[in-house]
């Protein structure tokens, strides 16, 4: 149960660092730090939100990667 505590305290950390780094306008790390808590929690839509965001702001020009995530979630 303490390894599962651990866990979701550094997601919930990770969440911080991406809306700071957005707000940094950092966005390669806000898209790092969204795929993290993707790969732990795929099915949240709110984070899912999250890397979609990150990726538009960060590549707004090159949006493959953006539209393949959007077409794996559907």
């Amino acid at each position: 149960m303490e390894a599962k505590i651990a866990t979701v305290d550094e997601l919930v950390k990770y969440e911080g660092f991406v809306k700071a780094a957005i707000k940094r306008k950092e966005y390669r790390e806000a898209v790092f730090y969204s795929t993290r808590i993707r790969e732990n929690c795929p099915d949240s839509i709110k984070h899912i939100k999250m890397s979609i965001k990150s990726g538009i702001l960060y590549t707004p020009n090159c949006l493959a990667e953006t539209i393949k995530l959007t077409y794996d979630v559907q």
